[in-house]
């Protein structure tokens, strides 16, 4: 019974502290990583070890990224004043199915990563991922317009994240990376230039945050 109330406990901590540093910071959540730490090392207390916490914690993870950075309309990134999560969205997401991979569903991490991957494209183009990415394989969208350093660095997580999960994107994603891994690309704030937006308010803090603009309304 004391190692439940333990791993509860820890749970309940975890659970407010990274709902928090999710909304206010973009931070990946911290306790499914911890839970899967204890649990390869067996440490007492251990959060996976107790079935109704591992269980709580794929509910409850699942549901604040449903709230906080999914794709429903009532999703905190889409309320007004917080736009400027739209041009991170997509690494915020693919970081959220790192950290959590391990203590969700698989149906839930492909979910997440691939919305982060619709993400990207919908900073790029209006065309569905499949068409973005088939165009793009077949030299229809130029390597050099649509990717610099950061994408393939994006590209190479998201097919490390997809392996062994059988996602519907993965021969995509994979093929992408073998282009990227042979192609010149160049640092995005080097060689694009993009007018200034105006600052959003944000939170009661009295922080102050950046409109990030598309890079490719240019």
């Amino acid at each position: 019974l004391s190692t439940k109330i333990l791993a509860y406990l820890k749970f309940v901590l975890g659970y407010a502290y990274d709902a928090y540093n999710l909304i206010q910071y973009d931070r990946p959540p911290l306790l499914p990583q911890i839970a899967a730490y204890e649990e390869e090392n067996g440490i007492r207390g251990s959060m996976l070890a107790e079935g109704e916490v591992r269980a709580v914690i794929a509910e409850k993870y699942g549901e604040i990224y449903d709230s906080v950075i999914g794709n429903s309309e009532g999703a905190f990134a889409k309320l007004p004043g917080t736009f400027f999560k739209g041009t991170v969205l997509h690494e915020i997401r693919a970081e959220y199915a790192k950290a959590v991979k391990g203590c969700v569903s698989k149906e839930q991490c492909i979910q997440y990563l691939n919305e982060s991957l619709e993400s990207w494209v919908g900073l790029r183009s209006s065309q569905s991922v499949k068409c973005f990415l088939e165009d793009v394989i077949s030299g229809q969208h130029p390597i050099e317009k649509y990717f610099n350093v950061a994408d393939k660095e994006y590209f190479d997580k998201l097919n490390e994240l997809y392996k062994d999960t059988g996602a519907s994107y993965l021969t995509y994603v994979m093929q992408v990376c073998s282009m990227l891994s042979s192609a010149t690309l160049t640092n995005s704030e080097a060689s694009v230039t993009v007018a200034a937006a105006p600052s959003i308010p944000t939170s009661s803090s009295g922080k102050d945050r950046e409109k990030k603009p598309n890079r490719f309304d240019l």
